[in-house]
């Protein structure tokens, strides 16, 4: 492949976080072959699909990354011809949240474009998770590609496994890497780097 840096990818960030994430400059350090453009999302996964898409048709970009959040929500975009990677996809996002992220008014991890410093989550945001995931089936893509670290305390063991399941069953692609945990880090980029774009 031509690894141009005219090259555009588009980089997802997970709950809680935002487009400027220290994530992506380590996704930047170690797939320097693209240039990197974050998308800022938010809670509401319909809203965020139209966020996604509309910054796809306007970058085109080679390839799509999310973590966490940002790879469930890049499995229902519409990725065209370019590679999607998601890393440590939370598919069972209402779960994790009922059960491990709980509800009240978080404060985002990073400072926000939007301006917006604070989130809600509640039974309600977790039922809009829901009935989207039920009602929409996800895209499909010819370079799909799903990352899950093994000790992602985040997601669980049984919940790696089932997360696994379902992204195979979607047709992606599985890669494991078997050091870290949910944070996407250096030997899980390297991952990446080495099984997508090492030909």
């Amino acid at each position: 492949m031509n690894n141009s840096p005219l090259q555009k990818g588009i980089y997802v960030h997970g709950l809680g976080s935002g487009a400027n994430t220290d994530t992506l400059q380590s996704v930047q350090k170690h797939l320097p072959m693209f240039d990197w453009y974050a998308v800022e999302v938010n809670e509401d996964l319909a809203q965020s699909v139209i966020i996604i898409n509309a910054a796809i048709e306007t970058y085109r970009p080679y390839v799509l990354l999310g973590i966490s959040l940002g790879g469930l929500y890049l499995m229902y975009v519409n990725v065209g011809e370019a590679y999607r990677i998601i890393c440590n996809p939370a598919c069972n996002i209402a779960d994790l949240i009922r059960k491990s992220v709980g509800f009240g008014t978080k404060d985002y991890f990073v400072p926000r474009q939007d301006g917006i410093q604070q989130y809600i989550l509640d039974e309600a945001v977790c039922c809009r998770f829901e009935e989207y995931i039920q009602s929409h089936k996800p895209t499909s893509g010819e370079h799909d590609y799903a990352l899950f670290c093994i000790h992602d305390e985040l997601i669980g063991p049984e919940g790696v496994l089932s997360n696994q399941a379902i992204c195979f069953n979607d047709g992606y692609t599985i890669l494991i890497e078997r050091k870290e945990g949910h944070r996407l880090g250096s030997r899980a980029l390297k991952l990446v780097r080495k099984h997508v774009f090492s030909h």
